[in-house]
């Protein structure tokens, strides 16, 4: 679909940040929950096939890969929250609404600084952006200086704060299914 399509169905786009809180809520229930995993014995996927003991992890392994799992979950939520907000409003960079644009601001900052290294991102902030941008009682991030370093959870205020800013950005859906309702 294109952006003009989705930005005409606004109820397609409250799916794509469901679908993005699911998978949220999906790896925190694997991360904290799962104490035992089985692996399938044969699995095939078209003409590969693999065994059980190429599949299965040992117990650390198993923990860092549900580590990276949520890692990669969080970086998704906050790609699919830049581009409903870019859809959403017309120019995201001048939203009148200064919460709305410090999501957009979150969302941008952090799905830049993974883009460029996935699992070991690094904040590339522009001096122009070096700001304080905060969505109350979700999520805020301090990016006075912040230029350069390792990103780390505590940055953003971790996974639960991004699941927050994706029922945030519901909200301003609804809002704007309000809106065109009127």
């Amino acid at each position: 679909m294109k952006a003009e399509e989705l930005k005409a169905d606004p109820k397609f786009l409250k799916e794509l940040i469901v679908h993005a809180s699911n998978q949220l809520r999906l790896v925190f229930g694997m991360y904290h929950g799962v104490t035992n995993i089985e692996y399938p014995g044969v699995f095939t996927w078209g003409r590969h096939t693999v065994s059980s003991e190429e599949l299965q992890l040992s117990a650390t392994e198993e923990e860092l890969a549900f580590s990276s799992l949520e890692h990669s979950v969080i970086y998704l939520a906050m790609v699919q929250i830049h581009t409903t907000l870019e859809i959403v409003f017309d120019d995201p960079f001048h939203v009148d609404d200064q919460i709305a644009s410090d999501a957009f601001q979150i969302s941008r900052l952090t799905r830049n600084a993974f883009a460029h290294n996935p699992f070991a991102p690094i904040w590339e902030v522009r001096e122009v952006w070096r700001k304080k941008y905060e969505v109350p009682d979700i999520i805020r991030i301090d990016a006075t200086g912040l230029d350069g370093k390792p990103v780390k959870s505590e940055h953003y205020g971790g996974p639960l704060s991004v699941f927050r800013l994706l029922e945030f950005v519901s909200s301003l859906i609804d809002e704007k299914l309000t809106q065109q309702n009127v």
